[in-house]
């Protein structure tokens, strides 16, 4: 993504060409920044795209701000998925190759190659693969608070075969790169893994809810940084789009890069109850290494007494309700 913004940024006449595409009018490349209007009789200084690294956009007749492809999302109502395959082919960009192979729940778990700087590939598949899960809701997220609209919207589904909720990860691009898949019986009482990848995929290298969540995330104030995906639907199911998850306990470089991308104010992570703080200010302290040159603080949820999160329930910060986890984000913070 921020290789796009840097050539879009060192190449405006191409954003002109985009905008012209998705249908803006009046569009006039300055030497700092573009104008435009979202109509043929709109104001045509009502929107500003900057010719900065982050290609920062403002709507101000509609109160939109984020970047370029955000600003385009939410004014014409297009999938970030498509605005990336547009700017691809203005920029003579080739597109992704996608795998073809349909057998997904049986025994073709893929080698992962490094490359020389550390950064494992993702393969992307196909969408059709998720034809016959997808649109199958399930009463056991809807206990734990992730309603049918965000099913739906995460494309949440039911294997059969497996007796698993079918949770699908994209990369920040929109590419399906895997799938986890939840256990809808007593996982304990039937001695199986409560999580189990569908298709392997190496989580580090991406963030669950960030392709999904990614028109709200773009300069917001505060992007939520929990552990699971459960975390960021419930967050959804209650009309907060601002969360990101890490699959695990840990955050990586290559997800730290990506919420610098987003451009946020604050950084909040959200782990589950019983993780020690010491290894959670490392968590910190890695993440604010690396977003040194970027003007975005980082904080953690710090329940020291548990007066919320119950002791050894392992809870995320949004399994006791939107009103407690508001109480944790206001007073229960610890900035780095």
């Amino acid at each position: 993504m921020i290789e796009l913004k840097k050539r879009l940024m060192n190449n405006p006449h191409h954003i002109e060409s985009i905008l012209e595409e998705y249908d803006f009018h009046n569009v006039k490349v300055g030497t700092r920044e573009i104008r435009c209007s979202i109509d043929e009789e709109g104001n045509a200084t009502s929107i500003r795209i900057k010719l900065n690294e982050n290609l920062t956009s403002n709507d101000f007749a509609r109160d939109i701000y984020g970047d370029l492809f955000s600003l385009i999302m939410k004014c014409k109502k297009v999938e970030l998925k498509e605005i990336i395959r547009t700017v691809k082919k203005e920029l003579g960009i080739s597109y992704i190759d996608f795998n073809k192979n349909k057998k997904i729940f049986g025994g073709f778990y893929d080698n992962i190659r490094k490359r020389n700087n550390s950064r494992i590939e993702l393969k992307p598949y196909e969408e059709d693969v998720l034809n016959e899960y997808i649109n199958k809701y399930n009463t056991l997220f809807l206990k734990d608070g992730i309603n049918l609209l965000t099913q739906k919207k995460f494309k949440l589904g039911i294997c059969h075969s497996t007796s698993r909720i079918v949770v699908p990860w994209y990369s920040y691009e929109g590419s399906l790169i895997g799938i986890e898949g939840r256990y809808m019986g007593n996982h304990e009482k039937d001695e199986v893994p409560k999580w189990f990848p569908l298709i392997a995929f190496p989580k580090s290298q991406a963030l669950f809810g960030y392709y999904n969540n990614y028109e709200y995330l773009q300069s917001t104030e505060d992007i939520y940084v929990g552990e699971s995906s459960k975390f960021v639907m419930q967050l959804d199911s209650w009309g907060i789009h601002k969360g990101v998850a890490l699959g695990g306990k840990a955050i990586h470089n290559e997800q730290i890069k990506q919420l610098s991308w987003l451009n946020p104010k604050r950084i909040i992570l959200c782990f589950d109850e019983g993780l020690e703080e010491e290894l959670i200010i490392n968590q910190v302290n890695k993440a604010k290494v690396l977003l040194k040159f970027f003007n975005m603080e980082v904080g953690y949820v710090s329940d020291k007494e548990n007066k919320i999160l119950s002791k050894g329930s392992k809870n995320s910060p949004t399994d006791v309700g939107l009103d407690k986890f508001k109480e944790l984000i206001e007073n229960y913070v610890v900035w780095g």
